[in-house]
C-alpha cells in the first residue's frame, strides 16, 4: 500500500501488489438452505500478507517499509476484516455465488480510520470509486 501524500492522508494508491513471505488468512461462513438449490450464507474473513525484510517496492525508487514488514508486536493491528451476505445457487456439480461485502477494519488506512466506524473511514477511497464501500462479488464454485 502506498499512500499517496502523508500517511495521514485519507488518500492511498493500492494499485501495486506487495509480495510477502507470511500470509495469515481465515474465513467463517454459516450457509442456511432457503429453498431447493437456493442457500442464504453470511461469512466474515480476515487476513494480511507481510515481509520478513525490507524489499524496495517503491516505484520511485524509496524503500516502503512503513506498512508490511512482520512484526510481532504490532501484526494484530495489521489483520483486515470483511463481512458480507450472498446467495448460493448450489447445484450440486456446480456452486454460482453472488456476495455483498464490506470492509470492517482496513489496516491499509491512517490509525483512527481504519474500523468502518471511525470517523473518516467512508470518505476515501470510496468516494472515487462508488457511492458506498459495498462490494459485490460474483463467482463460480467455492472461494476456499
Amino acid at each position: 500500500m502506498f499512500f499517496v501524500g502523508d500517511t495521514d492522508s485519507l488518500a492511498y494508491d493500492d494499485r501495486f501488489e506487495q509480495p510477502g513471505e507470511i500470509l495469515l488468512e481465515a474465513s467463517i461462513e454459516f450457509r442456511q438452505n432457503l429453498a431447493g438449490f437456493i442457500d442464504i450464507a453470511f461469512f466474515i474473513d480476515a487476513g494480511n500478507v507481510w515481509r520478513l525484510k525490507d524489499v524496495n517496492l517503491n516505484p520511485e525508487g524509496s524503500a516502503n517499509t512503513e506498512n508490511g514488514k512482520f512484526e510481532f508486536e504490532n501484526f494484530y493491528k495489521e489483520i483486515a476484516v470483511g463481512s458480507g451476505a450472498g446467495l448460493r445457487l448450489d447445484f450440486s456439480y456446480i456452486v454460482v455465488r453472488f456476495d455483498v461485502g464490506v470492509k470492517i477494519h482496513d489496516p491499509g488506512r491512517a490509525e483512527g480510520r481504519r474500523f468502518i466506524w471511525d470517523e473518516g473511514f467512508t470518505k476515501y477511497p470510496y468516494n472515487t470509486r462508488a457511492a458506498n464501500p459495498f462490494v459485490l462479488n460474483i463467482g463460480v464454485g467455492y472461494p476456499f
